[in-house]
């Protein structure tokens, strides 16, 4: 596969800097012989060898540059580059060398471009071409991240059809939410893959761990009526029982199912002063003694950014709060909270129900709230991404 871009950029000072070390080396031998002459000579051949030239090569996914023939290199994924912009800062000279926010790597000039991962490091690689080099970056990024979004898409896709036919074929009254809770389990499943993860090989694996599409018909059983094997007079009698049943059961039926859709959205609100106020989040996490403060363990972007508490039981997202429990009306979850002080500042311990909670049964985890404002009227809510 032929290369979307490669330059290599002179390191003329380094150049002449090592010839005219290399004929002073030439001058320590006439005056004091071989012995004396040779430690320098080496020294002044591998600095001319390592910084003669630094190459930046953009193939097959990756970033990568290196010095002199190749004898120090490094190299970048695409999919972990947010993007790149011109290098402002002081250089400080040449070679290998950290600035003020991350290493710089160059050979000659005042020139460089700023690669700025999605995990928020910098790298500085010094080029005499930056524009086509910042225009190459960022658009092979772009596609990068792009086929990434595409690929996981197909294995979604075909997971979730997969889970459609299993249930098609049980003719389970409630698929629509069950393909609903899937995908969006999935998707939590892909946020959580660091971009040097979000491979076809973790794609799999996450369907894989999801477990066959049958099992989810299985789990919540099987909808169809037995196989008939005969008709008799116990199963025609049989039959005439259940409908008269059914049809006396119909005029109560209305109104229990009334009280079941509501039971949590009018649940009886019990005030706690600690939660009303504005919350921002800081960390999601397994457990919640795994959080410590001023130290991060989620690396990707948080879905719920931050969380308004009303003192009428209402929240500035689709949530119901009570004392000890914050509800979902909508998939009719309740999650615990836990209330923290800890070095001086208020955090919550907030529930998330996410699929993995409510179809696969596993042990949620948290995410993590700082107490900004005892307020509710401070400014707008910035989350934009509830769920529905």
């Amino acid at each position: 596969m032929n290369a979307q871009y490669r330059h290599s950029q002179p390191g003329y000072l380094s150049i002449v800097i090592s010839l005219i070390l290399i004929a002073f080396s030439g001058f320590i031998y006439l005056l004091g012989g071989l012995a004396a002459a040779i430690p320098m000579f080496l020294i002044c051949l591998f600095i001319l060898v390592f910084s003669y030239k630094l190459t930046v090569e953009i193939k097959e996914g990756f970033l990568k540059f290196w010095f002199g023939p190749g004898l120090f290199w490094k190299t970048i994924p695409l999919e972990q580059i947010a993007y790149c912009q011109p290098f402002k800062g002081v250089f400080g000279g040449w070679g290998i060398r950290y600035v003020f926010d991350g290493w710089l790597y160059n050979v000659s000039g005042f020139k460089a471009v700023t690669v700025v991962l999605k995990s928020g490091k910098k790298i500085h690689i010094g080029t005499d071409q930056p524009e086509l080099l910042i225009e190459a970056i960022n658009s092979a990024a772009h596609g990068a991240a792009t086929e990434v979004s595409s690929m996981w898409a197909e294995v979604k896709a075909d997971y979730l059809k997969r889970v459609e036919q299993a249930l098609s074929a049980n003719r389970h009254p409630r698929s629509f939410e069950i393909l609903a809770d899937v995908s969006s389990h999935l998707d939590s499943r892909f946020a959580e893959l660091k971009p040097q993860e979000q491979t076809w090989e973790n794609f799999q694996k996450i369907t894989t761990e999801m477990g066959p599409p049958a099992e989810y018909a299985e789990l919540v059983g099987d909808a169809r009526s037995p196989d008939q094997k005969g008709v008799s007079a116990g199963f025609v009698i049989a039959l005439i029982m259940i409908l008269a049943a059914v049809a006396a059961g119909m005029v109560f039926l209305p109104k229990l199912l009334k009280k079941d859709d509501s039971n949590l959205s009018k649940q009886v609100i019990v005030n706690d002063p600690n939660l009303i106020g504005k919350w921002q989040t800081v960390d999601f996490v397994d457990d919640i003694n795994n959080y410590k403060p001023g130290e991060k363990r989620w690396t990707g972007d948080f879905f719920l950014k931050q969380l308004i508490f009303y003192e009428n039981g209402q929240t500035s997202g689709p949530w119901l709060w009570t004392k000890e429990e914050i509800i979902h009306p909508g998939d009719k979850t309740a999650a615990h909270y836990y209330i923290r002080e800890m070095n001086g500042s208020t955090y919550l311990f907030f529930e998330w129900m996410s699929g993995d909670v409510t179809i696969r049964g596993m042990k949620p985890k948290f995410y993590v709230l700082q107490k900004v404002s005892q307020s509710t009227n401070e400014g707008e809510d910035q989350n934009a991404n509830y769920p529905k």
